[in-house]
């Protein structure tokens, strides 16, 4: 038992979500769990505010999560509601602009704009003997093929503010290396999926986590932080955390070198690492 209150971030594919079909029958329970001890679950993800939406309904009527901030373009920006904090956020966050979108209030980290993201990338591409194929690229029917979305999903999934998506053929972990190298020599971020690589203003979703553990501090007192994740991308944020869990995903050709020991191994896949987790770290707790 602890007198520190929870606080979850967790990947939303390939973590909450299947890998395979997007499916969170396997996290449900988890879940449940989570919304039952009113412990906030906040979902870090690389999708757009447009393709998160659905999910969070889904969830949200499933009576499965409540109304959380959440954390969009691998950390380009975090939502919160309105009224979802008892205090001004404006007296914690002070160097990032704040937006309003109807019930909600953005802090915008990202200052690179999508269209020189794109254009960069392909400049890259001109520099290596490979194809970088970008989000950008794809029509909505040709994205649906290549990463499994539905034409509605992938159609969300291009709607983007902050950060391109991409990869690159041959599907060869040197020639990725190579294209991280020229885009870190331009300032940028660049971070890699469970699917896709991706380019982004030089931020992380660790930063994003850093920021939303201050206003959580100011609201709670004492917290504890626990990430879990699915991939690289995630490694900024689960070292932030208190504690950071890596669970399983099998789609990954590429070894990772974790640079924190904070960051345990998880064996199983997905969804069902991700509860796992929960039962581990929840074991005991009450609000």
């Amino acid at each position: 038992m602890t007198d520190k209150k929870l606080i979850f971030y967790s990947d939303l594919d390939g973590t909450i979500l299947d890998f395979q079909n997007y499916s969170f029958a396997k996290s449900a329970d988890a879940l449940k769990k989570i919304k039952e001890n009113n412990i906030p679950l906040v979902m870090s993800t690389a999708k757009t505010k447009a393709e998160i939406d659905p999910t969070r309904k889904k969830l949200f009527t499933s009576g499965l999560i409540n109304d959380h901030p959440f954390i969009i373009e691998g950390g380009s920006a975090a939502y919160i509601a309105k009224g979802y904090f008892d205090f001004d956020i404006k007296e914690i966050v002070k160097n990032y602009p704040i937006d309003e979108e109807k019930n909600y209030y953005i802090i915008q980290i990202s200052k690179a704009k999508y269209g020189i993201l794109v254009k960069i990338l392909k400049d890259i591409g001109k520099q290596i003997n490979a194809k970088i194929i970008g989000f950008s690229d794809f029509s909505a029917k040709e994205l649906s093929k290549d990463s499994g979305l539905t034409i509605e999903q992938a159609e969300l999934s291009k709607n983007r503010k902050f950060d391109e998506p991409f990869r690159i053929e041959p599907d060869d972990p040197k020639l990725y290396n190579k294209v991280a190298q020229l885009i870190r020599k331009k300032g940028l971020n660049y971070t890699r999926g469970g699917r896709y690589a991706h380019i982004a203003d030089n931020h992380d979703k660790g930063l994003t986590v850093k920021i939303l553990n201050k206003l959580y501090k100011r609201q709670f007192g004492q917290i504890k932080s626990i990430g879990i994740g699915d991939s690289e991308n995630d490694f900024e944020f689960l070292e932030i955390c208190d504690e950071g869990y890596l669970v399983k995903n099998p789609k990954l050709k590429m070894k990772f070198d974790l640079k924190s020991e904070k960051i345990i191994k998880i064996n199983q896949i997905g969804p069902v690492g991700f509860a796992h987790v929960i039962a581990k770290t929840t074991r005991g707790y009450q609000n």
